[in-house]
């Protein structure tokens, strides 16, 4: 058995569907506009890598190998 991604609009396979309750659908509709929107926006992914780094720095202050 292969996985297999999603097209573009989110569905599988070859008679479409998603894995989403329909009462879900329309901020899951919400949620994919606003994260299309976001991954657009150049200030929104300098201020993500920002946090991103911020968080990576902090995993390594605290992480205690060998304990």
């Amino acid at each position: 058995m292969t996985y297999q991604q999603p097209d573009a609009k989110g569905f599988y396979g070859k008679f479409g569907g998603q894995f989403v309750p329909e009462t879900l659908m329309t901020a899951v509709i919400e949620l994919d506009k606003a994260y299309r929107e976001a991954k657009e926006d150049s200030s929104f992914q300098a201020e993500l890598d920002d946090l991103l780094k911020t968080m990576w720095a902090v995993k390594h202050l605290f992480t205690t190998p060998n304990v």
